[in-house]
């Protein structure tokens, strides 16, 4: 089945174009001539001839069969030769319901090729879903790294799918996988920083001088020999007495504390107690510090040049933060040195930097260590930058590893799914194309083109067309017209004899097929005014052919799966369309084709909207009054005719009496505009200019009614009831049905 048909700069069709949507087994479409009817058809039977232009189908396996002028003069034009018609024979039962019974094995599988087609695109659809997902996660994770790795992982443009299968293939990376801060290094190292090798750090040489030093512990007194060394340890004065030993030699023998006469050997006894020994402790002490605040200038010295040559690689921070608290400890340890040479007698304990000393050491080794990668980088940057990018890619594809196996997951389930939607697919088109085989072999035993002429020339003879039939030609396969007597027409056939005979051919072609292999292809048929010159009686008898094929396409009898008529005829769109309560069913849709200013389109209605030509005029004057002048016109002169000089045996002329004055004048400009605008094209000029008159002449249309006793009709027809007109009695509105029904039927009359 057609379900769409998309018309765009083609015939009347401009640039924005109109369109069939949603298309129904049965389809009516009402348009007047040149309204772009046949357009449509011919679209539909020659798609490939407008590029701009579409028809979307359903189904692929169907044929379309086509309808209209084109139809007539290909194959009742100047040649006399008619392709055969290949039908199915009447004769062979048993073979051709084998036929009807292989068809209906063979839509039963249609039927679930469709179905499991329809399954397959669902669950592509869904695939490409995720895949499309998984796409934009890896797209956000390259983004996201793009800012700091994006000279390393370049190459990708805008292709989400590269990247998506780059992803899939790094999901085998087995590198060591580092952390970002390594990655960042050797990138900026790579690609940002400098190209130039750098120099190493020195570590720091530190001597403990403190380690082992006995002196800093000891109490440096004097010797145990002498008699008064008791009483000096037992009051801890060794410090106070050594001081004040250097004032004897100016007190004249008297003590310089109490003032008393001193001892004659306590001199001797005091040297004999700070003696030689003490001397040489004092000696280590001061030589202690002299080392170790030579030491201390050193190390301090070489702190500070670290401090001024660091670099990136060497956290300035902590070595700073450690040579305050180094410089901290030492000051502390001075002022404890000093303290112990100023009282050799007691004991201190020194803060050691050590520690401090190596920690900073550890700073320089771990910066060396990075420097020593740097220079190897540097050295070798064509292959670091090689290793750089699978490390990073390794790093990436951890990152995006939860997304991956969700998207595996998910997409090895749809893919299972699809692989086995497709085996079920080519499965039944293999049933099927075998079917299809019996089929055409059944068909083979049956079909011929006989029966066809048959079928034609009976109904030919029935409906009183004796003077010509179908007869065999001498080519195989191929129909002629002949006359009775046995001669070729030629060209004497009447316009109303080739149309239907035309149509009969149309009609026998689509339940079958100028080709053998086609007589059971589901077909889809489009019909475009096939009664155009023909009188009441075929016309009636066309009609009811064309609604057996109606009824047919509803009940799914025949291969005829959709059917499309395009007519210009009230009374034929009327009887094809004809249904007990003229409500369209799911299966039915209705159009109505215009054009206005040159232009066509199209509108689709919930129900049938063609009720009879009378009221249909009214509906389009409403449509196109403002709109085309020239339609309105025309429109205007035959409701006007058909109301009062057909119905009403009034004349335009007596209509004119019923105005006086310049009320006449006016009435009989508006008669004369409208019989020129319905028999001439007006000039540009004359239609600019007849714009401004609209208004004037529809208030004398209007008028015209109310003058005649019929202003309820107008209002009626133009759907614009008042109040006193609402409250006339019922004798008057059954009044106005009776002339509607009149009006009805002298406007048939006059169409046929």
């Amino acid at each position: 089945m057609i379900k769409e048909v998309l018309l765009k700069d083609v015939g009347s069709y401009d640039e924005e174009g109109a369109s069939l949507t949603d298309l129904a087994k049965i389809n009516y479409l009402y348009g007047s001539n040149g309204s772009g009817k046949t357009t449509i058809s011919e679209v539909i039977r020659n798609t490939t001839a407008y590029p701009n232009c579409q028809v979307i189908s359903k189904e692929i396996e169907q044929k379309t069969f086509v309808y209209n002028r084109n139809f007539v003069e290909e194959n009742f034009g100047l040649s006399s030769k008619i392709k055969g018609i290949f039908t199915l024979g009447k004769d062979q039962v048993e073979t051709i319901e084998a036929i009807d019974t292989t068809k209906e094995n063979i839509e039963k599988h249609v039927e679930k090729i469709e179905k499991l087609s329809e399954e397959l695109e669902r669950v592509k659809k869904v695939r490409i879903t995720i895949s499309n997902d998984f796409k934009e996660e890896c797209w956000e994770i390259k983004k996201r790294n793009s800012v700091f790795f994006g000279k390393a992982i370049q190459g990708f443009g805008n292709s989400k799918e590269k990247l998506m299968r780059k992803f899939i293939d790094e999901s085998q990376n087995k590198r060591e996988l580092y952390s970002y801060e390594d990655l960042m290094k050797r990138h900026n190292t790579l690609y940002e920083g400098s190209q130039t090798e750098i120099s190493s750090f020195q570590l720091i040489e530190f001597n403990n001088v403190i380690k082992n030093q006995e002196i800093l512990s000891k109490k440096v007194i004097g010797s145990d020999d002498v008699d008064i060394a008791d009483l000096i340890n037992k009051l801890n004065i060794s410090d106070w007495v050594f001081e004040g030993r250097n004032y004897m030699e100016h007190t004249e023998g008297v003590c310089p504390f109490c003032q008393t006469e001193l001892p004659e050997d306590l001199s001797l006894k005091l040297n004999r107690y700070f003696d030689q020994t003490y001397s040489d402790q004092l000696e280590i002490l001061r030589l202690f510090n002299e080392d170790y605040q030579l030491k201390l200038q050193q190390t301090m010295k070489e702190l500070m040049t670290l401090v001024d040559n660091s670099s990136d690689y060497l956290g300035v921070e902590k070595i700073q933060s450690a040579i305050t608290l180094i410089t901290s400890k030492n000051k502390a340890n001075l002022k404890l040195i000093e303290d112990k040479l100023n009282e050799p007698s007691t004991v201190i304990v020194l803060q050691d930097i050590t520690n401090d000393i190596d920690g900073i050491n550890s700073e320089i080794s771990s910066a060396n260590e990075s420097i020593k990668k740097h220079n190897d980088i540097v050295s070798n940057s064509r292959e670091k930058k090689i290793e750089l990018l699978y490390d990073i890619w390794r790093f990436l594809a951890e990152e995006n590893q939860d997304n991956l196996n969700r998207y595996k997951k998910s997409a090895d389930r749809l893919d299972k799914q699809i692989t086995g939607r497709d085996y079920g697919i080519q499965t039944k088109v293999t049933n099927k194309t075998e079917l299809e085989k019996e089929l055409l072999q059944l068909q083979e035993d049956v079909t011929s083109i006989e029966h066809s002429v048959t079928e034609i020339n009976n109904r030919l003879s029935s409906f009183g067309f004796t003077n010509f039939k179908l007869d065999t030609a001498e080519e195989e396969g191929h129909y002629k017209i002949v006359r009775g007597n046995g001669d070729d027409v030629g060209d004497s056939l009447s316009e109303g004899e080739k149309t239907f005979i035309t149509f009969l051919y149309f009609y026998n072609l689509i339940k079958g097929s100028t080709e053998r292999d086609d007589v059971s292809t589901n077909k889809v048929v489009v019909m475009d005014d096939p009664i155009s010159s023909l009188d009441s009686n075929v016309l009636f008898i066309v009609s009811n052919l064309i609604k057996e094929i109606i009824v047919d396409v509803k009940k799914g009898h025949s291969e005829i799966k959709q059917i499309i008529i395009l007519t210009h005829n009230i009374y034929f769109h009327k009887e094809i369309s004809f249904t007990n309560n003229n409500q369209a069913s799911n299966e039915e849709k209705f159009w109505i084709v215009r054009k206005s200013d040159n232009k066509s389109s199209i509108q689709q209605y919930d129900e049938n909207p063609i009720k009879s030509s009378y009221e249909l005029m009214w509906n389009e004057l409403n449509l196109v009054k403002d709109q085309s002048l020239i339609t309105m016109q025309n429109i205007m002169r035959r409701i006007l005719e058909n109301y009062f000089t057909f119905f009403g045996g009034i004349t335009l002329s007596d209509i004119v009496e019923k105005f006086e004055g310049e009320e006449k004048s006016t009435c009989r400009s508006l008669l004369s505009w409208l019989h020129d605008g319905s028999h001439h094209i007006n000039e540009d000029l004359f239609v600019e200019r007849s714009i401004d008159l609209v208004e004037n002449y529809l208030k004398v249309f209007k008028e015209i009614f109310y003058r005649m006793g019929h202003g309820p009709h107008y209002e009626m027809m133009m759907k614009e009831p008042n109040i006193e007109t609402a409250v006339k009695d019922e004798v008057e509105q059954l009044a106005q049905k009776e002339i509607m029904e009149a009006v009805e039927q002298a406007a048939a009359s006059t169409n046929e």
